[in-house]
């Protein structure tokens, strides 16, 4: 089971939403074939290259003709304009039916869109009243030969099946990993919906989604798997998913405020613990790792860097912050073994980059990151293409864990 609120109209409304995600994700990996796209609250809840899918989920409620019937307009509605001859879908759950799918003779349409009007129907009611007896016979049984009505299991069955679609993809190592995984595809279908005001961009294919899972853009959202698995299995879970880092690269970490207790000191320390890690046996293109760190305790952090032999650039930020000296390339020296020359780095005019996250609007089109780290930092949207790990709710000497330099 997903959660459990208090029984209100917004608990239904967002356990409707997260029944609409998992149908989604259903029809991704089942209806629909690796490339084609899925649309999500686009036309329709769902929208497939054969389909479109009106979701109720009406988990308190027994099933009556006129509990769907608005529903069935929309969908008429869309029928009425549709010329590609897709199968129009209203996909429910009532507690009172068991999964099924009913298919219509024109009289079963009649019956859904039988609408009474009175003396004191309310004005909207008369609106839907005069739709309805606009929808002629021909419409009728038309649309009765392309609507499908299907019932569906309730939502922590629903989520069940969920579990056992991701389990059977290759990119899922067991039965446990499955909810991890699921909450990273579901995350991302909401991020779909939630970031895109052009409603076409709305989309999604399985290729994606198998991108999602093997590239290194990965958005994994600790606050809702740590309360689902133990501390420590979730950890591990994120140590199999963080992506190694390459000390020739572009490295940009960004750390925000999080719940879990942050201070300058503990800040330091990681940068610091990290940055030994990243210069052991370095060789002389090692490129000094970005740290965007929240500004009211950037003073501080550098402060005590410093104090304890640190070398960082940090673009002048106290005095007058120049883009152009923080992201310069530092001086490098090779080592010198006897006499001779070797490729190992000997000293660098600086270790690290540090600035406040408030200047990634002046970095953002004047420094491009071959890989960003995420630690409770909204993803920064002009570098949305470069391949990125973020997790919220975590903790600095988490956070250390997390960032292996490969060898």
């Amino acid at each position: 089971m997903k959660g459990k609120s208090v029984e209100d109209g917004g608990y239904y409304a967002i356990k409707g939403f997260d029944f609409q995600i998992d149908k989604t994700i259903l029809a991704l990996f089942k209806e629909v074939s690796s490339g084609a796209k899925v649309a999500i609250e686009q036309i329709q809840d769902i929208n497939t290259n054969t389909t479109v899918i009106q979701v109720k989920y009406k988990e308190t409620q027994e099933f009556a003709n006129s509990k769907i019937r608005e529903p069935v307009v929309k969908l008429i509605d869309e029928f009425l304009i549709d010329t590609t001859g897709k199968i129009f879908i209203l996909y429910c759950h009532f507690k009172d039916v068991l999964p099924c799918s009913m298919s219509f003779l024109p009289t079963g349409i009649d019956d859904i869109l039988n609408i009474a009007l009175s003396k004191n129907s309310s004005e909207s009611h008369k609106k839907n009243f005069d739709k309805i007896q606009n929808i002629s016979a021909v419409v009728r049984a038309n649309f009765s030969k392309k609507f499908v009505l299907q019932f569906a299991d309730d939502y922590d069955a629903h989520f069940g099946d969920v579990l056992k679609v991701i389990s059977n993809q290759s990119f899922c190592g067991s039965d446990k990993e499955a909810l991890f995984l699921y909450h990273i595809i579901a995350d991302h279908l909401r991020k779909i919906v939630i970031s895109n005001t052009d409603k076409s961009q709305r989309v999604c294919d399985r290729n994606t989604i198998f991108s999602l899972m093997d590239s290194g853009k990965r958005a994994i959202f600790n606050s809702t798997f740590s309360q689902i698995k133990s501390r420590n299995s979730y950890l591990n879970f994120l140590k199999s998913r963080a992506p190694a880092i390459y000390a020739n690269q572009n490295n940009c970490i960004l750390i925000g405020q999080s719940s879990r207790s942050t201070s300058p000191e503990k800040i330091a320390d990681l940068i610091k613990r990290f940055l030994f890690d990243y210069f052991k046996s370095a060789t002389c293109d090692v490129n000094p790792p970005m740290f965007l760190i929240r500004g009211d305790m950037v003073f501080d952090v550098k402060k005590k860097l410093i104090e304890s032999g640190g070398k960082i650039n940090d673009g002048y930020e106290q005095i007058l912050f120049k883009t152009e000296f923080f992201v310069e390339l530092p001086v490098v020296n090779l080592k010198v073994v006897g006499k001779k020359v070797t490729a190992s780095l000997g000293e660098i005019s600086f270790e690290v980059r540090i600035a406040s996250l408030s200047r990634i609007s002046e970095l953002k089109n004047k420094y491009i990151p071959d890989r960003l780290m995420y630690f409770d930092v909204p993803e920064v949207e002009t570098w949305s293409s470069i391949p990125m790990f973020s997790v919220d709710d975590i903790a600095p000497e988490e956070i250390l864990t997390l960032m292996r330099i490969a060898k």
